[in-house]
């Protein structure tokens, strides 16, 4: 299936998605200050990062 190529579909998720991870990582930050478990935090934090890559490498494969 194709779809047209929208500049700023991506341009506006990734910055999205950018955000949601500065936002985790101030968490994993807040939750180690605090002393509490950041396991699940660090996770999530590790899962935003794949996907920010997997964007960056699908946005550097589209056509121009």
């Amino acid at each position: 299936m194709s779809r047209p190529h929208d500049p700023v579909l991506p341009d506006r998720h990734l910055r999205d998605v950018q955000q949601r991870i500065a936002q985790q990582e101030a968490l994993v930050r807040r939750t180690i200050v605090q002393g509490t478990p950041t396991q699940a935090a660090e996770d999530r934090l590790r899962k935003l990062q794949q996907n920010l890559l997997r964007l960056k490498e699908q946005d550097r494969r589209s056509p121009p």
